[in-house]
Formats: structure tokens, C-alpha cells, sequence
């Protein structure tokens, strides 16, 4: 390997490494956290509520697919007196850590 006998190019791998991960953390730590107010919450999801043309509190469109696949009721999320059903496990995984912050970030199609 030219990483083992040329120790150059070796230093220089390892200062590169060393300088992505360390500006990563940087970047981390300076992201301001905009809180997310629950009224601007319920809104989004009223109107994500309306896609499927039922105002009903079950968002039945996956969310994490930006309501263009059908959701299923086997993989449910309650958020503010609303049921997201979203289409896989794996979808509705992405929701549960921060929903609010992850419904302000959904696309609602016209």
C-alpha cells in the first residue's frame, strides 16, 4: 500500500482526516436552535390533513414522503391529537426523535 511505505503521503491522509472531522464539530456546536411553536405545529398539519380531502385529524399520507405515498395505520404516530400514518417503519422512525421539527420541514403538495 502506498499509505504503508511512503510516509509522506501517509502524514499528509492522517492531517486531512483529522481536520474533516474536527471541522465537523464545529459546525454542530454553532447551529442555532430556532424554537418551534405548536400553533405553527397544528397548522401543518391541519393541512396536511386536508391532502387526502377528509379534515379528520389522520394525516393517511406518509409524511416522511412528503404526503405523496399512502400511509398505513400499522405504523402510526400521534402528534398533537393528530395520526400520521406513514408508509414504512423506517419513515416513521425519522418523525419520532423531534416530530415538530421534522413536520415544519415537510412539503405539503398544492
Amino acid at each position: 500500500m502506498i499509505l504503508r511505505h511512503n510516509p509522506v503521503v501517509r502524514n499528509a491522509a492522517f492531517f486531512l482526516l483529522a481536520a474533516a472531522l474536527l471541522s465537523g464539530c464545529d459546525s454542530k456546536k454553532s447551529e442555532p436552535q430556532t424554537p418551534v411553536s405548536t400553533a405553527d405545529v397544528v397548522a401543518k398539519l391541519a393541512k396536511a390533513d386536508a391532502v387526502d380531502g377528509k379534515v379528520d385529524k389522520v394525516v393517511s399520507k406518509c409524511a416522511a414522503c412528503d404526503l405523496g405515498m399512502d400511509g398505513s395505520p400499522s405504523t402510526v404516530l400521534k402528534v398533537h391529537e393528530y395520526s400520521l400514518h406513514f408508509c414504512s417503519a423506517g419513515c416513521k422512525e425519522g418523525y419520532e426523535k423531534d416530530p415538530d421539527k421534522a413536520i415544519m420541514a415537510m412539503t405539503i403538495p398544492n
